[in-house]
This record gives structure tokens, C-alpha cells and sequence, in this order.
């Protein structure tokens, strides 16, 4: 055998030795990653990063150490790779699912034993590659269990969101026909449309997107989404029946202004308590929007009934007073004669305001006007007696209420008409 022969099978099983001893004190792990799927036509990145486990310790490897060998089909072409070959660019050209391979080896020893393998597995398609976003109320609506959950009457916004990490459609021109499975249909330019949806129940949305690249290629892409509109909860009634007494069993009837399926949260507490967090009896109501509730308090005072309800897009929490009393006594027979007192109190003060009110007359000065004539005032005061100068002026009657209710004399005004004749009996 040839001597040189003989020398490279010895470095040979030296660097296998060597690689297989360094395996064995640490473990090498490979994690590789595309960005597809991709369109036909366009690029696609590859990466391989590896990371070492140092005992319980993970980090990743040296850079410039190690080398990345990469085994791809033979349709895809390498347009770029990085220094030390852990990512590389690729074209597809056609559409199809290729699968790939990476091997890693120690920078000066490409003929070792790889310390790590990986693969990977890259998706070309012929359609415009995108996915569709819906959006109620500034917030994104992320589907549950394949369907998109949302509010009825509120405008929601619906948008196709276009995946090119290569650029591929930075000129292309765009179509969009939007079918909202209520039997409308819009036609725009932009990727994205408002709508508002007036009845719940389950719809199906579509969207066709039409890429135009150039007067001789186009591409297109059809997505599908389940919506599944709900009335949001706005309201919880609760009604209850008169017989609120200790040691009776309260009856509540609580009635959902939402969609169902409901989760439903109740608690009676003193307090009036906004989440009632694990404490509360959780109820499920799959079919119905009712709820009948039974409580039976052992203690007298007033209770508060914190009910919250919630579905998949909205909740709404209320609060419900339960006063509570003693068997025989309730506290309506303390209320009626504070009530009747007060009333007879305001009738006992009307009453007296308005017979002050009343018995209060105005003075009024009577000027005692005397038209006799003079020859007249004379006489009557002649027939004064006379007063002592000593006697107070109150003491003696004055001529006026002397001659009172005799007849004057001499009438006030001259009569118009001739008195008529007297005629007497003989």
C-alpha cells in the first residue's frame, strides 16, 4: 500500500477519533428554518443555527467554528449563502414541497464526522401566499377552533395580509373580490374592507386576490374564513319574588342580553364585588340566555347579588340589592308610622300657618267727614254740658255722639225735584 495512502487513513481515523471524543463531552443540536411558503418564482431563505449543550447549559456555537454543508434538490438553485454557509437564499422555480438537508463539521476538518444533521421541508405554491385578518373595535380577533368569533352589529374590518419576504409583488397590481356569505359582494383595489354584519349566525367569508405582474403573468389566491357572529352581552336582568325572609328560599330569575354559549359567575356577598374570582358558583349555559337561582340566608340585612356574564367577544358584571328580615317582622311596619307622624306633623304646621295667615286683617282709617252747617255745629254745642277743666277730654260726650241717629237738619245737596206734598186726613 501506498505510504501516503497509509498516512491520510491514519489523520483520517485521528479526526474521527478526535470528533467522536469531543461529541461525547458536549451535544450539538441543529435547528433549521425557512420563510416559506413562497410563491413560484420567488426566493426563500434558509437558516441553520447550531447550539451546544454545555452540561445544563444551552448557547449557540462559536461562529467561524463550525461549517454548514447544505444538500438540496436538484430544481432549486443557491443564489446566496453566508460566510460560513448557515444561511443560504434559493429559488424555486416551480411550485412544489422540497425537502432539505444540512450537515455541520468542524471549520478544519471537512471530512470529520458531522457533529449535527438537520432538515427541513420548503413550500413553493403558483398562488399569491397571504392569510386574511379580521379586526373589531381596534383589536385583533384571533379564530378559535377554526372560526373567527365576533360582534354583531359593529364594524368590523377585514384585511388580507400578503406574505413576500422577497419582494416578488413590489410592482405587481392587486384585485380584490370580497364575498361576505350574506349574498354580498365587494370589488376594491385595496387590501382591506369595513362591514358590518346585522344578524348573528355562522357565515362564511371569501376572498379572491388577483396579482397582476405584467402584461403576460398574473397570479392569484383564494382564502376562506369561518365567522361566527354573537350578540355581545349588554344587559343582565335579575327579578326576584316578595318573600326575602330568614330561613326562606329566595327564588331569582336571571335573564342574558347576550348570545349564548354564556359563562355565568354569581355570588351574594355584603358588598357589591366587580370579580368575584374563584368564589363565585360558575354556571355553563349552553342553549338559553336564562338562569333560575335559589338562596336561603340565615341572617337578617341587607345582601348584594354580584351576577357576571360573559361570552366568546364580550362580559358585562351587575349588582342586585336582596334585603333580608326576621320572620313576622318586616321592615315596612317600621317605615308606615314614621311615614304617618311626619304627615301629620306638615298637616299640623299648614294648619297654623294659614290661620295666622288669616286672622291678620288691615287697618283701615274711617275719616269722619260732618257737612251740617255751622248754625247747626253751634247749636249742638251749646247743648254741651259743661266740662270741668280738671276732667279729661274721654269723660264727656261730644255733640257728634250726641245727635247720633237723630236726622239732619238740612240735607247735604240741594233735591233736583220739588219735595212732594204731604196730604193728611181731615
Amino acid at each position: 500500500m501506498d505510504p501516503q495512502c497509509i498516512g491520510a487513513l491514519l489523520l483520517l481515523a485521528i479526526g474521527l477519533n478526535q470528533a467522536s471524543a469531543s461529541a461525547n463531552r458536549l451535544n450539538y443540536f441543529l435547528k433549521v428554518t425557512t420563510d416559506g411558503p413562497i410563491t413560484s418564482g420567488a426566493q426563500a431563505t434558509i437558516s441553520a443555527r447550531l447550539m451546544v449543550r454545555n452540561g445544563s447549559q444551552m448557547h449557540p456555537a462559536q461562529p467561524n467554528a463550525f461549517h454548514f454543508h447544505w444538500k438540496l434538490q436538484h430544481t432549486l438553485s443557491i443564489k446566496w449563502r453566508s460566510e460560513d454557509s448557515s444561511s443560504i437564499s434559493v429559488l424555486a422555480p416551480l411550485a412544489n414541497i422540497y425537502d432539505l438537508q444540512v450537515w455541520v463539521t468542524h471549520a478544519d476538518c471537512w471530512i470529520c464526522l458531522p457533529v449535527a444533521i438537520g432538515f427541513a421541508t420548503l413550500h413553493v405554491t403558483d398562488s399569491v401566499v397571504g392569510h386574511v385578518s379580521l379586526m373589531q373595535s381596534n383589536s385583533s380577533i384571533d379564530p378559535e377552533a377554526g372560526s373567527y368569533q365576533l360582534a354583531t352589529n359593529t364594524s368590523t374590518k377585514i384585511s388580507f395580509i400578503l406574505y413576500d419576504p422577497s419582494n416578488y409583488f413590489s410592482t405587481a397590481s392587486f384585485l380584490y373580490i370580497w364575498r361576505f356569505g350574506d349574498g354580498s359582494k365587494m370589488v376594491t383595489n385595496e387590501s382591506y374592507v369595513s362591514y358590518i354584519f346585522h344578524t348573528r349566525g355562522v357565515y362564511h367569508l371569501r376572498v379572491e386576490v388577483l396579482a397582476h405582474l405584467n402584461a403576460f403573468q398574473r397570479k392569484n389566491g383564494v382564502y376562506t374564513a369561518t365567522l361566527n357572529l354573537l350578540d355581545p352581552v349588554r344587559a343582565i336582568e335579575i327579578t326576584s319574588n316578595q318573600d326575602n325572609r330568614v330561613d326562606h328560599r329566595m327564588d331569582f330569575l336571571l335573564y342574558i342580553n347576550g348570545s349564548p354559549p354564556l359563562s355565568l359567575c354569581w355570588l351574594i356577598s355584603p358588598d357589591c364585588i366587580p370579580d368575584p374570582g374563584h368564589e363565585c358558583h360558575s354556571v355553563s349555559l349552553k342553549r338559553t340566555s336564562h338562569y333560575n337561582l335559589s338562596y336561603t340566608s340565615s341572617e337578617p340585612g341587607p345582601y348584594t347579588l354580584s351576577v357576571r356574564a360573559q361570552n366568546d367577544i364580550s362580559a358585562f358584571h351587575t349588582c342586585y340589592t336582596v334585603n333580608t328580615w326576621q320572620t313576622g317582622i318586616h321592615q315596612v311596619w317600621f317605615i308606615i308610622p314614621c311615614i304617618a307622624l311626619l304627615t301629620l306633623i306638615l298637616i299640623f304646621i299648614l294648619s297654623v300657618t294659614i290661620r295666622n295667615s288669616s286672622g291678620q286683617k288691615d287697618l283701615v282709617e274711617v275719616a269722619d267727614f260732618d257737612f251740617s252747617p255751622a248754625t247747626t255745629k253751634q247749636a249742638a254745642a251749646d247743648r254741651a254740658p259743661p266740662r270741668s277743666r280738671d276732667q279729661p277730654w274721654c269723660c264727656f260726650p261730644t255733640a257728634d255722639e250726641e245727635d247720633e241717629g237723630e236726622k239732619e237738619d238740612q240735607p247735604l245737596l240741594k233735591p233736583t225735584r220739588p219735595a212732594p206734598p204731604n196730604y193728611t186726613h181731615p
